[in-house]
C-alpha cells in the first residue's frame, strides 16, 4: 500500500526531478521513491573513500582530535572533526554528535567556512 506524502523540495531540485521524469516518461514520485529507497538501503554504515584532504588542523581543538576539510568519492566536500581523517574512508551520512562528526557540503568553500566557523567558536570559548 502506498501513502500520499507532501514534502517540500528546494526549487532547483524540484526542477531536476520534473525534467528527469519528463525525459523518461515516468512519474516524478517514482524518482523520489527510488532515491529514498537507495538512501535507506545504503544504511548508516556505508562508507565513502576520501579522495582529497583539502585542509587539516591536527591536534585541534585538543590533542588527539583534528579538524579536516576533504572531498569524498561522491564529489561532496566534508568538514569532519574528531578521528575520521585518520582513515581512508568516511561515513556516507552526516553525523553530528558533538565530539566527533562529519557534515557534507556541495563546495569546498562551504566546507571551509564550516571549519573556520567551528575554529572561531572554539577560540572564542563557544565550542
Amino acid at each position: 500500500m502506498k501513502k500520499r506524502a507532501g514534502y517540500h523540495l528546494p526549487e532547483e531540485l524540484h526542477k531536476k526531478v520534473m525534467m528527469e521524469a519528463a525525459d523518461k516518461g515516468i512519474r516524478a514520485s517514482h524518482i523520489v521513491e527510488k532515491a529514498l529507497l537507495e538512501y535507506f538501503e545504503k544504511g548508516e554504515n556505508n562508507l565513502l573513500k576520501v579522495i582529497e584532504i583539502v585542509e587539516l588542523k591536527e591536534n585541534f581543538p585538543i590533542d588527539g582530535e583534528n579538524y579536516t576539510v576533504g572531498k569524498a568519492e561522491d564529489g561532496r566536500y566534508f568538514f569532519a572533526w574528531g578521528s575520521y581523517i585518520h582513515t581512508e574512508e568516511v561515513p556516507a551520512r552526516e553525523i553530528r554528535d558533538g565530539e566527533e562528526g562529519i557534515e557534507y557540503f556541495r563546495t569546498n568553500e562551504e566546507a571551509m567556512k564550516a571549519m573556520n566557523d567551528a575554529m572561531e567558536a572554539v577560540n572564542d570559548g563557544r565550542g
